[in-house]
């Protein structure tokens, strides 16, 4: 009887026990990345050759200034948007930045983060599309273009 007993008291803590042996350690979460983009263009990125353009507002419209490259940048904390070129001209681009235009000069994406050397939440669109920065809204450290 005792043994009886001491074998259904041993299955009962091995039933509790081993989940927990088993369960393996929680993994870190992936930093979010948020797709903006919709289709459409930039004439004024287009005109500058550029594949990956930032703007100083929420839209790319004329009225607001645009810092444009065709190279991806690990660090874009001291760049700054064009001077007299509309609302946000000389602005420093990583602390104003609100949208975006992902060329067809692009092979496929553009990506926005929110920090330096392509690290932390980021943005994303496709060639061919712009879109209003959402993770990075005022937040752009780097930029790869691909």
């Amino acid at each position: 009887m005792f043994s009886r007993r001491l074998a259904g008291v041993l299955i009962g803590a091995a039933a509790v026990i081993a989940p927990i042996a088993v369960t393996a350690p929680a993994q870190a979460a992936s930093p979010p990345s948020y797709p903006v983009g919709t289709n459409g263009d930039s004439p004024r990125c287009d005109a500058a050759s550029a594949k990956i353009c930032l703007f100083a507002g929420p839209s790319i419209l004329t009225a607001y200034s645009f810092y444009g490259t065709q190279i991806a940048h690990k660090d874009i904390t001291n760049e700054h948007f064009r001077a007299d070129e509309g609302a946000g001209s000389g602005q420093v681009v990583s602390t104003t930045a609100q949208a975006v235009a992902c060329t067809t000069r692009t092979s496929s994406a553009c990506t926005i983060w929110a920090g330096v050397n392509y690290g932390g939440n980021d943005d994303w669109l496709a060639a061919g599309q712009v879109g209003k920065l959402h993770n990075t809204l005022a937040n752009a450290r780097s930029i790869s273009v691909s």
